[in-house]
């Protein structure tokens, strides 16, 4: 065996596979015991954003050289493992990054124009314009922190709403392009009237957004996380928007995306959220689109090849 997909791919992508004469198996979202016997003659693994590949499951592809994750974020595969032995691991975040860019717009100016507010008085039969007078874009200052490929692509679609785009990233340099200007952080702090995170979950990143960091901005902001749940801490931002630090938020994304499983603080945090007007939540559907799930798939097939010897 030299492929093992071990989440769900499309028909096509299949087909495309076979047609390319490239062995695989194909087990969508199998259980870890399974998992683990059917790695052991694995050349390149594929996973979206299920399977952990921890260690154990590293250790059990002795025949291993690749892994392929379809889709951005890579805390789920045990980087340090793969690199002992000298596993190449591929990602494809350019696959759905203009979907997350484009959810982030639309969440902003739903914030903005109080839409699900509107929508929600006008099916109940109620008439309020005056209270659902929004605000406007144009001229506020938007910091994005993380400009990878999610955050450009953010700032690409909000280049025509004539706003300011500053954008800090730690691990980059002479950063700054058409579409927004590189700047410190506290410049950000000082400035920014939206926040949007985009980030790795890493452990820097872990509870990045705490009481100190909502402190830290010269004025109440708007925030977005299209990022990753464990990077804001939920009673921070809480206490944020009660105390008006924070005007309001749009969040794609939790710290437990079970919710069948969620503990009674986290259960808590969603019910307190979801009684504010200027809360935005949606689950996780940032990079989820008809489109970027073929362009992942597309970015998966050039990994194999490029992983097999035979180009893109």
């Amino acid at each position: 065996m030299s492929i093992l997909l071990a989440e769900r791919f499309s028909d096509a992508f299949r087909e495309e596979l076979r047609a390319a004469r490239l062995p695989f198996v194909y087990l969508p979202n199998p259980p870890k015991a399974e998992l683990l016997q059917a790695v052991a003659d694995v050349r390149i693994l594929v996973v979206k954003s299920k399977p952990r590949v921890d260690r154990k499951l590293i250790e059990a592809a002795p025949h291993l050289v690749g892994v392929i994750r379809g889709g951005s974020g890579l805390e789920h595969i045990d980087q340090q493992a793969l690199k002992k032995r000298s596993i190449r691991l591929i990602g494809t975040p350019q696959g759905n990054c203009d979907a997350v860019g484009e959810q982030a717009v639309g969440m902003l100016l739903n914030l903005f124009q109080k839409l699900n507010q509107a929508d929600h008085q006008v099916r109940q039969f109620i008439w309020n314009r005056k209270e659902n007078t929004g605000i406007e874009l144009m001229n506020r200052t938007v910091g994005i922190i993380g400009y990878g490929h999610t955050g450009q692509a953010f700032a690409r679609r909000l280049s025509g709403f004539g706003c300011k785009i500053l954008a800090w990233d730690k691990y980059r340099f002479d950063y700054s392009d058409n579409w927004a200007q590189a700047a410190p952080l506290v410049q950000i702090q000082q400035e920014a009237d939206v926040i949007s995170l985009h980030l790795p979950l890493t452990e820097e990143t872990r509870a990045y957004a705490d009481t100190a960091f909502f402190h830290s901005f010269a004025k109440p902001f708007w925030l977005l996380n299209l990022s990753r749940g464990e990077q804001v801490v939920m009673p921070a931002l809480i206490e944020a928007l009660q105390s008006g630090r924070v005007l309001g938020a749009a969040l794609d994304v939790f710290e437990n995306e079970d919710f069948s499983q969620l503990t009674e603080a986290q259960r808590y945090e969603i019910f307190a959220l979801s009684r504010m007007e200027n809360v935005l939540l949606t689950p996780h559907t940032g990079g989820l689109t008809i489109e970027s799930a073929a362009r992942i798939e597309q970015h998966v097939l050039q990994a194999i090849h490029e992983m097999l010897g035979g180009g893109s």
